[in-house]
């Protein structure tokens, strides 16, 4: 019996990983939800900001908050 000099096995990606290209079409395919999320983000701190002191409030929270909260960057969860 030879011995095995170069373990293939080793250097072959197995059948569950995926290539370049459908790594890339993953990618554009997140896209679109993740535009949707950070304009959700958007709309949901502007909204936050229109509260008055009493809505602020029944949703426990205060001014600071609201500043500390719409001053995070869009992307920002």
């Amino acid at each position: 019996m030879r011995p095995n000099f170069f373990d293939f096995e080793r250097y072959v990606l197995p059948y569950d990983h995926c290539s370049p290209c459908e790594q890339l079409a993953e990618l554009v395919c997140a896209i679109p939800d993740m535009v949707r999320r950070w304009r959700g983000r958007v709309r949901g701190r502007a909204d936050l900001m229109r509260l008055g002191p009493r809505e602020l409030r029944d949703i426990g929270m205060t001014q600071t908050d609201v500043a500390r909260e719409c001053a995070k960057p869009f992307w920002r969860a």
